[in-house]
């Protein structure tokens, strides 16, 4: 559109005979068109420790437990870039239709060249006094398969979601099977975690 307007307000250029003058003018009409380039992402500061909340302790030790038990450890440098793993009251979405968000994995300076000011967080909504979000009951099955798939993006790097409807922790909705069968999802999980590592 902007370009548009650009040609129709110099539309005098393409009725010259001087092809010198219109390449010059047009090429100089894209260049401003296009605008300075976005800047990468602002870098944010990395936290000075690790907070990771005492009853969410557990769920990140049977995660790693988990994942070297399958054969789809979490490197190091991963865990070292794990810098908060918290309860949120609340989390906002940048999309209105965003739904009810039980977790999120941040990712900070992904870009740095340094790898020590890459830092990423892991944020879990927390359940009201009726163990509710969102009209979801957070039990203990439903807690861990949210941090599950929450330290799938975050400690193994998994983007996207799996297909909902496909039994996947890695789904965008809460799998069903989380209840009659666990331990088939979970075997499930870190078989995609290890695909996705060697896949690399």
């Amino acid at each position: 559109m902007l370009l548009l307007l650009i040609v129709l307000k110099y539309r005098w250029l393409f009725l010259s005979r001087n092809v010198l003058v219109y390449i010059f003018c047009l090429s100089t009409i894209l260049l401003l068109a296009c605008g300075p380039v976005a800047p990468s992402e602002q870098p944010v500061a990395v936290p000075s420790q690790t907070t990771i909340d005492s009853d969410l302790v557990p769920f990140l030790e049977a995660y790693l437990a988990d994942a070297s038990a399958t054969g789809a450890p979490v490197g190091h440098e991963r865990l070292d870039e794990l810098k908060m793993l918290v309860w949120r009251d609340s989390i906002q979405a940048a999309g209105a239709d965003a739904g009810v968000i039980l977790g999120r994995c941040r990712r900070f300076n992904e870009n740095a060249k340094d790898p020590s000011q890459r830092f990423r967080v892991v944020e879990i909504a927390r359940p009201d006094h009726q163990q509710m979000v969102g009209g979801i009951r957070i039990d203990s099955l439903t807690l861990k398969t949210i941090l599950y798939h929450e330290l799938g993006h975050c400690l193994h790097d998994f983007r996207g979601h799996r297909p909902v409807g496909e039994g996947s922790i890695m789904s965008g909705e809460l799998p069903a099977e989380r209840f009659h069968d666990f331990d088939k999802l979970r075997h499930s999980h870190f078989q995609l975690m290890r695909k996705q590592k060697s896949s690399r």
